[in-house]
């Protein structure tokens, strides 16, 4: 293999694929004098003489003299520099964490013996899911539910198109029937913007003051939330008092809600998902509201929820909206796991935010980034694992449905690896002008995660792997040409220590200024706890999560509401403010408030009767 030429972080190198059988994806070595630098290959092209070919590299690594590993710095080396074939299973192992808190997604597409098991913290520090195809999301996101399983995780789905009814899970609700949204201030406030557009300015007006009052008495609440039924009552009271067209229309929509079961009467059909996820997995199915709730579902169920979890929600069907990313990204115990497609318009802003990416085919050409033209060619089954998690180094994973089978497998893998290291790995250590020795990880660095997650572990709660953890193993790397020495006089295993480096940057041209002011905004919602000393300046937002041990919530009473006293209180409150508000009503005159109230034509779905 010959070094063909370097342009910025692109090297081309040429080669005969008789004597060396390189694959896209595959990583090499190029080795200039004491400068050593970690490549990928990207794309591979034949060329004009019919024994070679020409494969381009993306140079993403670096190891110095003193064996400190850092991201690539721009350092060109000469055309007389070695070119060394690295087995994928040594970089797999730079990105594992060393006390065996991984999770597997699949063995690498053109090695099928290497498994891919990276730190937990791909997940912990923000994982976002892109994909066009339903069918290889839903693999890649149960498959990544079964692992989570696995390790006694406790995950929350909130699943808006119903593809989620036949995932084995112990709890299982479904939004109008065992779970309905109480009526709080985020109710209101959706009802306002939904129900509102087609009502004269001078009614909206009045239903404005209505609600604002409402909202007023809720403060007073226990619970924050009316019994829907008083409400509906309250209004249709109020416009036999006051017939205008936008109290009928609202009573209309409120007796249409009534019928299709969406808000809660009592706390108890609301106030008790914490309870439910002691059963490790909830799904909460919301397909059969329509999608001018889904903003409400996705903050109710945030604010409900006070245990800590993993929380997989798709936005597909969310039409954007910043609140909701910033409810999501600062909620002090769930973890979000986010999917969109790549069109979406959430897509540039969860780049910013989530540290780590799992990439599906997209369904046309995508320029995003060091992993595109990976991205663009690979096949429709397999997936690319990329982010600060696996040294920004894209990882090409055969995607595959989990079975029973499969940590037994891998447990076997893993064993049968640390076997062979004991039986074959030299106790000398390999000379360095061929091999990087024992690369490991240094607790005092940040290079794989700027921040270190701390979770409380409960003996009862984690399951340990049975991998056996070989400390010091020497990583061993195949040099193209020649078989590498195994004997050296220094029994003294060298470390790479882990510098401190910069984020690669990447590119987000497509970032408009206001998701930038965004940005910014919700950075500042981070609290300090989450930034410590020794921490290099974060060049987007991000969150520590930090998983505790659930604790059960203890069981609300129920609280016995008088309900005829309630109503008129409400009844009072509309009246009081409908008195205040006189002076900024329109008088209708009697005739012409009877012939229009005979004209409105009250209809309700006859789907949505029951």
């Amino acid at each position: 293999m010959q070094l063909f030429e370097v342009k910025n972080d692109i090297a081309k190198i040429i080669y005969n694929p008789v004597e060396n059988n390189l694959l896209p994806a595959d990583f090499l070595m190029i080795e200039d004098f004491n400068q050593r630098l970690i490549a990928q290959i990207v794309n591979i092209e034949t060329t004009d003489n019919s024994n070679n070919n020409l494969a381009e590299l993306k140079i993403s690594l670096m190891i110095d003299e003193e064996d400190n590993l850092s991201y690539y710095n721009g350092y060109i080396p000469s055309k007389a520099s070695k070119i060394i074939y690295i087995k994928s299973d040594e970089i797999i192992e730079l990105i594992k964490d060393s006390e065996n808190n991984n999770i597997y997604f699949g063995n690498l597409a053109n090695h099928s013996d290497c498994f891919v098991k990276p730190s937990m913290s791909f997940v912990d520090n923000g994982l976002y899911i892109q994909s066009d195809r339903d069918d290889k999301t839903f693999i890649a996101i149960n498959n990544l539910i079964y692992e989570l399983k696995n390790k006694n995780k406790k995950i929350i789905i909130l699943d808006f198109e119903g593809k989620y009814k036949n995932l084995y899970a112990k709890s299982h609700i479904t939004i109008t029937k065992e779970f309905k949204l109480p009526l709080n201030i985020d109710a209101f406030n959706t009802i306002l913007e939904n129900d509102t557009k087609e009502c004269p300015i001078e009614d909206k007006a009045v239903i404005q003051s209505i609600v604002l009052e409402l909202r007023e008495y809720l403060t007073t609440l226990k619970d924050k939330f009316i019994p829907f039924n008083m409400f509906k009552n309250a209004v249709s009271e109020e416009y036999l008092n006051n017939p205008v067209s936008g109290l009928l229309l609202l009573r209309n929509k409120l007796w249409q809600y009534s019928q299709e079961s969406v808000f809660a009467e009592r706390t108890e059909q609301f106030n008790y998902l914490n309870s439910l996820l002691n059963n490790n997995i909830l799904i909460i199915d919301s397909s059969l509201i329509e999608e001018k709730w889904y903003k409400l579902v996705i903050k109710t169920v945030l604010g409900l929820i006070n245990v800590p979890a993993y929380f997989v929600i798709s936005l597909n069907d969310v039409k954007y909206d910043k609140k909701i990313i910033s409810a999501l990204y600062n909620h002090s115990s769930l973890i979000p796991i986010a999917e969109t497609a790549y069109n979406s318009e959430y897509s540039q802003v969860l780049k910013l935010i989530c540290k780590n990416r799992m990439l599906c085919k997209p369904s046309k050409k995508e320029n995003d980034g060091d992993y595109s033209i990976l991205l663009n060619k690979m096949h429709s089954d397999e997936i690319i694992l990329y982010g600060e998690s696996t040294l920004y180094l894209p990882l090409l994973v055969k995607l595959s449905e989990f079975t029973n089978n499969t940590s037994e497998d891998i447990l076997d893998n893993d064993i049968k690896k640390d076997v062979d290291k004991l039986l074959y790995s030299p106790n000398s250590v390999i000379p360095q002008d061929t091999v990087i020795t024992n690369i490991k990880n240094n607790n005092d660095n940040n290079f794989i995660r700027e921040e270190e997650v701390e979770e409380l572990k409960n003996e009862n709660d984690i399951e340990i792997e049975n991998d056996l953890d070989i400390e010091n193993e020497p990583l061993t790397i195949q040099e193209s040409e020649t078989e590498p020495d195994l004997e050296s006089e220094n029994n003294d295993k060298t470390d790479i220590q882990f510098e401190d480096t910069e984020e690669l940057d990447e590119n987000l041209s497509d970032i408009t200024d206001s998701d930038l002011d965004f940005l910014d905004e919700l950075s500042l919602e981070k609290s300090d706890e989450f930034i410590g000393d020794e921490k290099k300046e974060i060049q987007y937002p991000q969150k520590k999560y930090e998983i505790f041990e659930p604790v059960n919530a203890d069981d609300s009473e129920l609280q016995i509401i008088d309900n005829d006293e309630q109503e008129k209180n409400l009844i009072d409150i509309i009246d009081d403010n409908i008195e205040e508000n006189n002076e900024e009503i329109i008088t209708i005159d009697d005739d012409e408030a009877s012939k229009e109230t005979e004209d409105e034509i009250i209809t309700i779905d006859d789907k949505t009767s029951k």
